[in-house]
């Protein structure tokens, strides 16, 4: 998938773990893949997905999407494991 911000701007996932949301173009490190948790074991991941669900994202570089001090600072693309801080909540818009 891509990630874009309110103005049309698209996340980049740098190799380096930052990440920004100043692309105009979806390329490959503006590409995340979408996993869905599975409630059975927290390394597993199913394929279905929908409103609700827990997911994480990897970027084209093999790290996770992080929310740094659970969500109250930055994002950045720098876990080699999902966890906790690394876990999303698909809301329908």
């Amino acid at each position: 998938v891509w990630i874009q911000a309110p103005h049309h701007r698209y996340l980049t996932a740098h190799d380096k773990g930052h990440m920004e949301a100043r692309a105009t173009w979806r390329k490959e490190w503006e590409t995340f893949h979408v996993l869905k948790r599975s409630p059975k074991l927290e390394s597993e991941f199913s394929k279905r997905i929908g409103y609700g669900d827990q997911v994480v994202f990897r970027s084209i570089h093999g790290k996770f999407i992080v929310a740094e001090k659970a969500g109250g600072s930055i994002l950045n693309v720098n876990r080699s494991v999902p966890n906790v801080w690394e876990t999303f909540t698909l809301v329908k818009p």
